[in-house]
């Protein structure tokens, strides 16, 4: 934390005589300090950080409130009228999302296994369409697609068109997908023989990285996207499988509500979904999917009756 602390924003104890009421007002000024971020990042790109986490928000303010060493909210303001670019950096900090290939090996596994062949099945010889949604620098994705050529080469098809969708809102995090070059670190929870089948070793600044290979590149296509605004650009009950893992934990209760009505409209009647370990579908859904692996996080969707806030009708 900055050596003078955000006006407000972490203060709890109470002062001498009279402190309480000036507390409060600390604490209102520097809320509404902090509304006037959020409003600026708004404004500069689209992105309303008002629907995450307060706290989630506090926390990542704080860290560049640091880093610019900037003494609270008002002067970080003040910052960002200045340097038009720090909103996008705010919302990188925000959004950032930390993986690896294969992150989680049982939800890779249970997919392999069951699920993938069960819609191959399904599909009855179209083309599956799977969306990771949420995809920050591609490891996902890219895993996907490993497991759909694996079971396409097992099938004996061939690699056709690109199948999976990616998306993200932090452009920063696309630009990395889309160039495809990892360190190894990202490579912990991969098998050998597969990073050495689908990637090309690159000698790097920092050690060696590997390059994605062209027939998991040409499976997936990469979107700038937004959860909370983009609600009709890809269509409904278009998808076979989306994986939305470690995404809806960052939104307060309503935002976490309106993207899964979402994921769940995109979603064909008897295709799945899978969340991350600390999230579930909220009460008033949970009666469209069937539980199909609670530890994985991994649902079916039985009905498509979804009221307008998201409420079976």
């Amino acid at each position: 934390m900055p050596a003078s602390m955000p006006d407000g924003a972490c203060a709890s104890g109470q002062g001498p005589e009279g402190g309480e009421p000036k507390e409060r007002s600390r604490q209102a000024s520097a809320a509404a300090a902090l509304d006037e971020v959020i409003a600026l990042v708004r404004a500069a790109s689209g992105v309303d950080l008002g629907l995450y986490r307060r706290a989630t928000i506090e926390r990542r303010v704080a860290s560049r409130l640091q880093k610019l060493g900037c003494a609270d909210y008002r002067q970080y303001a003040e910052r960002m009228r200045e340097d038009r670019a720090e909103a996008a950096r705010l919302v990188e900090h925000v959004t950032i999302k930390v993986s690896r290939f294969f992150r989680n090996a049982k939800v890779y596994a249970r997919l392999e296994e069951e699920i993938l062949p069960t819609l191959w099945r399904q599909a009855e010889g179209r083309g599956l369409r799977l969306w990771s949604a949420g995809c920050g620098r591609g490891e996902e994705p890219y895993s996907l697609a490993i497991l759909l050529a694996e079971a396409g080469a097992a099938k004996g098809e061939g690699r056709g068109a690109p199948t999976i969708l990616a998306t993200d809102i932090d452009e920063t995090a696309l630009a990395f997908a889309r160039r495809g070059l990892y360190p190894e670190s990202a490579f912990e929870e991969m098998p050998t023989d597969r990073r050495e089948r689908y990637f090309l070793a690159r000698p790097g600044r920092h050690g060696q990285q590997y390059e994605v290979s062209p027939c998991l590149r040409e499976r997936v296509s990469f979107f700038r996207h937004n959860l909370l605004e983009d609600l009709a650009q890809f269509g409904s009950g278009r998808f076979d499988l989306v994986l939305c893992r470690n995404v809806l934990i960052y939104f307060e209760a309503k935002a976490q509500e309106r993207i899964f009505r979402y994921l769940a409209d995109s979603l064909r009647p008897g295709a799945y979904l899978c969340l991350g370990e600390a999230e579930q579908p909220p009460a008033s859904q949970r009666r469209c999917f069937e539980v199909i692996d609670h530890r994985s996080r991994l649902y079916r969707k039985t009905s498509s009756e979804l009221g307008q806030e998201g409420r079976p009708a």
